[in-house]
């Protein structure tokens, strides 16, 4: 086959594929089963259960510090809205903000302490959004989603380990 019939190929699957009414659970299935088939599911693994959960990359920066902002008089939820927005409620956790911003994470707790409540925000700490991660994953409970999701975790372990015997995990 060619690069024009293959090109031609690929179009007419992806028009097929769009014309679909699907779930965004019933695209991961659809996508998982596809690279199986394919014989690809090792590629797509990491991937897919990056789909299913809807996380963005996280900044491995503060975008901008608390401290630094142009309006000093800003408030705290505003602060969090404006800058971490794209982030918030798509794994971004209160303990991400403490490593980005100190003095935000500072505010934040401040707020909570004076007002007790996230300001409307989508903004767990870490135990939250391992529940609601947990919740989500528990949702794929087919035997080839539990093989899947079991063989990520063993791949995970075995980075963590292997960075925390070189002294490279953070702890």
């Amino acid at each position: 086959m060619n690069m024009p019939e293959t090109t031609a190929l690929v179009k007419r699957f992806t028009k097929e594929i769009r014309s679909l009414d699907m779930t965004p659970k019933e695209q991961a299935a659809f996508y998982r089963m596809l690279g199986e088939r394919l014989s690809l599911s090792h590629h797509l693994r990491p991937e897919s259960v990056a789909a299913v959960m809807d996380k963005p990359k996280l900044p491995e920066t503060a975008p901008e510090l608390f401290a630094q902002r142009v309006d000093s008089r800003e408030k705290i939820i505003p602060f969090l809205q404006r800058v971490y927005g794209s982030w918030l409620g798509r794994g971004f956790t209160r303990n991400h903000l403490s490593d980005l911003d100190k003095q935000a994470y500072v505010a934040f707790k401040n707020h909570l302490y004076y007002h007790g409540d996230t300001g409307g925000l989508n903004f767990p700490t870490i135990d939250e959004q391992i529940d609601h991660d947990f919740e989500r994953l528990t949702e794929f409970d087919d035997d080839a989603s539990k093989q899947e999701l079991e063989g990520e975790i063993v791949a995970l372990r075995r980075i963590h380990h292997f960075l925390q015997s070189r002294g490279k995990s953070g702890d």
